[in-house]
């Protein structure tokens, strides 16, 4: 039930960094009931260094469909904005990921929930922090992960709220 969202492209003027990021939480959050939002966060590009910066945020939702389905949905987004399929951790307008479906763990050809190296990806854990102190991730199925971002500082400054 919760997305981590990131937008790869660089523009000169504030207010114009991140029309694609907002557009995705928007196209998101018209189908599923927003329960909290992130900041957005500036980062260093991760895996491929040959890109501009990445502006990362979460978005916390309540989903009545299946993770899978849920996947094909942000995926539907993604093709919309104009992702095109690359080589693994190319440049694209837009990344959309499921980082927790509450109450459910998978381990899938197309979906590993939780979202496989989150903990290690800081431009994932500032987002989610944001969205743990607006308590989002409260209740039993998120302890672990709630623990685990408890003890974490956010490696980024948030820029914007999204």
């Amino acid at each position: 039930q919760f997305a981590v969202v990131d937008e790869r492209h660089n523009q000169s003027r504030f207010w114009q960094r991140t029309p694609a990021l907002r557009a995705a939480c928007g196209f998101v959050g018209a189908r599923f009931a927003p329960l909290a939002t992130a900041g957005v966060y500036c980062t260093p590009p991760a895996f491929y260094a040959n890109q501009p910066d990445f502006y990362n945020s979460a978005l916390a939702v309540s989903a009545d469909v299946s993770a899978l389905e849920l996947l094909d949905f942000c995926k539907d987004i993604e093709r919309g904005m104009g992702r095109k399929p690359s080589f693994r951790n190319a440049p694209r307008p837009i990344d959309i990921d499921i980082i927790f479906y509450e109450g459910r763990d998978c381990a899938g050809a197309r979906l590993t929930i939780p979202h496989v190296g989150w903990r290690e990806r800081g431009f994932v854990v500032a987002p989610l922090l944001d969205l743990l102190d607006a308590g989002a991730l409260a209740g039993a199925y998120f302890a672990a992960a709630a623990a685990y971002l408890s003890s974490q500082k956010r490696a980024y400054k948030k820029i914007c709220n999204l």
